[in-house]
């Protein structure tokens, strides 16, 4: 099984998860569970021959859950592993609490730094304490990138369990994009709008860069408030367009 924490859209976790999830329910004839934590409404249904339990939470208690907590507790002994990810919430610690002798797995999704000045106060607390009992609780860490494995390791120095299985993408997509016919050179972005991004960097760049550069920002999150008004602030409007979220098919074909 694997458990997680997501919100009301579909972002980076959110994709790997799934995509993990139904190739190996389909391609290896394996049993999947994804138990969530949301911001919605608590729901049980099947996707492409996945069990999905969501678990309704808030991000004041880091997506926990107790009804999830107590579920996973009393189940753990029926999975043979649990996979739980994003490390920096307390999801991984309920797998942790929770797993017993089941094996656990951990994808941490490492960020060094916090997404604001509050939390990084607590940021060095959270990894003294939480972080570092989870990880030494895993059989296995999964990174996305040799960068994360050596932050990883530079944070966590007894870790030795690391493994790096980097996060794939569409090709045939890509591939197969319809090009965009666009007069100068543009700059796109394609995620959520969080301040560890650092998309705010790109904005003040974009000040320095010849008028032909345009910046493209294509999502939404809690940091967009704070990025129109840099953009307004900085008379940036007429070269970065904050645009909303759309779906693959329009961002690849138009």
């Amino acid at each position: 099984m694997a458990i997680e924490r997501t919100s009301d859209r579909c972002g980076g976790i959110e994709r790997v998860v799934g995509e993990l999830a139904q190739r190996l329910s389909r391609d290896h004839d394996a049993e999947v569970q994804v138990w969530s934590g949301t911001l919605g409404h608590a729901q049980t249904c099947d996707w492409e021959g996945v069990h999905v339990r969501t678990y309704s939470t808030s991000r004041r208690v880091g997506y926990a859950s107790v009804k999830l907590f107590s579920d996973l507790k009393r189940s753990a002994q029926n999975f043979d592993v649990i996979h739980a990810h994003g490390s920096s919430t307390l999801v991984p610690l309920m797998g942790a609490l929770a797993a017993s002798g089941t094996p656990l797995v951990i994808s941490p999704y490492f960020h060094p730094q916090a997404s604001n000045k509050l939390l990084a106060i607590v940021k060095p607390l959270f990894e003294n304490t939480v972080d570092t009992f989870v990880l030494r609780k895993a059989r296995k860490i999964i990174c996305i990138s040799e960068t994360e494995a050596e932050l990883v390791y530079k944070r966590f120095p007894n870790t030795s369990t690391v493994s790096i299985i980097y996060s794939g993408v569409n090709a045939e997509e890509i591939q197969s994009a319809k090009p965009c016919e666009f007069d100068g050179q543009l700059i796109l972005y394609v995620g959520r709008l969080v301040r560890y991004k650092n998309v705010h960097r790109v904005i003040e760049a974009v000040a320095y860069l010849p008028q032909r550069f345009t910046f493209y920002i294509i999502d939404e999150g809690p940091y967009r408030n704070h990025l129109e008004t840099q953009i307004r602030d900085r008379g940036l409007s007429h070269r970065v367009k904050l645009l909303d979220v759309c779906s693959d098919a329009t961002l690849f074909h138009g």
